[in-house]
């Protein structure tokens, strides 16, 4: 992906990698390989992921606000959205 896409181009690359862009236009990377994407001017306010997401490297995905969908006991998909809970990889 060239460096100078557009944002477009850069929403495209992650729905091809498989993110899934929501009616409300928040992402969704559980489960998606977006390291090879540009992230650059891609809003992740409120954005879904999980320890199988694959992120760019030297992308911070910690650093960013986030909704993260977690297993209960029961298998049940809870979600939390906090700025002080997040995955440790």
């Amino acid at each position: 992906m060239s460096e100078k896409s557009t944002i477009e181009e850069r929403i495209e690359n992650l729905k091809e990698a498989g993110a899934i862009q929501r009616e409300n236009g928040h992402w969704d990377f559980r489960g998606v390989d977006i390291s090879q994407c540009n992230l650059e001017d891609i809003e992740l306010e409120h954005a879904l992921y999980d320890t199988q997401t694959r992120w760019p490297e030297g992308f911070d995905y910690k650093n960013f606000y986030e909704a993260h969908v977690e297993l209960n006991l029961q298998g049940e998909k809870l979600e939390r959205q906090t700025e002080e809970d997040s995955f440790d990889f």
